[in-house]
């Protein structure tokens, strides 16, 4: 195979299909992107804690604080590590408590009947976030789900249908 046909491959079939297969995993398992978000998120924090430490070895002032950094930060870290959708979990039920405090405020301060209706649906939606947190990260990461499986499929349909390869776009030197 020519390079130019194995680029052509790749511009019109490879990476449509890699969006989809992308949607299609999120759609499916939507904690899986929660997890990997804690996880890079807790070995950031490890490696904080670390440079802390360093930190402490080597500077002789602020030491106090470079090492009580470094606890906090490699012990969020671990934790996280050991506990990935709890951070989901904890998003989850913060957004319900936002939700269920607003709502409760529209019902005292609004007049009209459709406000109260709004303010109620708000409550009751917090409190469904309260009680079962990783709805919230369930829904949001398969509706990116859907939607990057959307683009592959629209992308891939659209390259299929355009008889030339990839656009070059002409270098500046063969236009002088």
């Amino acid at each position: 195979m020519k390079r130019w046909d194995l680029s052509s491959l790749l511009y019109r079939i490879a990476w449509p299909a890699a969006l989809m297969v992308m949607g299609l995993i999120l759609m499916l398992n939507p904690d899986s992107l929660s997890a990997l978000i804690s996880t890079v998120l807790g070995w950031g924090l490890v490696l904080g804690g670390v440079c802390f430490v360093a930190a402490a070895v080597l500077n002789r002032f602020g030491t106090l604080r470079s090492i009580l950094g470094a606890l906090v930060c490699l012990t969020l870290g671990s934790w996280l590590l050991r506990h990935p959708l709890v951070l989901a979990a904890g998003i989850g039920r913060i957004a319900g408590i936002l939700l269920l405090i607003r709502g409760g405020q529209e019902w005292f301060d609004s007049r009209y009947p459709r406000g109260r209706l709004l303010a109620a649906a708000a409550a009751v939606l917090g409190v469904v976030l309260i009680v079962m947190p990783m709805t919230a990260s369930r829904v949001v990461f398969s509706l990116c789900g859907l939607s990057v499986l959307a683009v592959g499929a629209v992308m891939l349909v659209e390259r299929l249908r355009d008889p030339g390869g990839p656009k070059n776009p002409p270098d500046i030197i063969d236009a002088l």
